[in-house]
């Protein structure tokens, strides 16, 4: 049985004497069906963080990934690459690119999540 996750939405909150706050909508497909609409909302360290808990809470899937954040312009509309790494047993790199540097790394992290559920589609093995 082959579980997948798509984001549907999400929307943070993040400002100065608020709660970094995420609201996140998943779609889970099982075997290409899908299976089911998910939401939840979490709170975290950063808007980053709160969204990577709201998944981790829909998902039940914990995974310990850093995320390497690089400018690919300058100026305030810059846009960003973000790059994420599962660790564990193996290494899952996945890269994504875009304007919104919480959006990218929402979904730089699905990807990651999407592929550790598919554990014969390792990429690099820890050496």
């Amino acid at each position: 049985m082959l579980v997948q996750w798509k984001i549907k939405g999400s929307m943070v909150t993040t400002g100065i004497g608020v709660d970094p706050t995420a609201v996140v909508t998943l779609v889970k497909f099982v075997d290409g069906c899908e299976a089911g609409e998910y939401s939840q909302s979490k709170t975290g360290n950063g808007p980053i963080n709160a969204a990577c808990k709201a998944i981790e809470a829909i998902t039940q899937v914990s995974l310990n990934v850093t995320f390497e954040i690089y400018a690919m312009t300058s100026g305030s509309n810059s846009e960003a690459k973000i790059v994420a790494k599962a660790q564990g047993n193996r290494i899952i790199p996945c890269e994504v690119r875009g304007g919104d540097i919480v959006m990218c790394a929402v979904e730089a992290y699905m990807q990651v999540l999407n592929v550790a559920l598919e554990p014969e589609k390792v990429i690099a093995e820890v050496r």
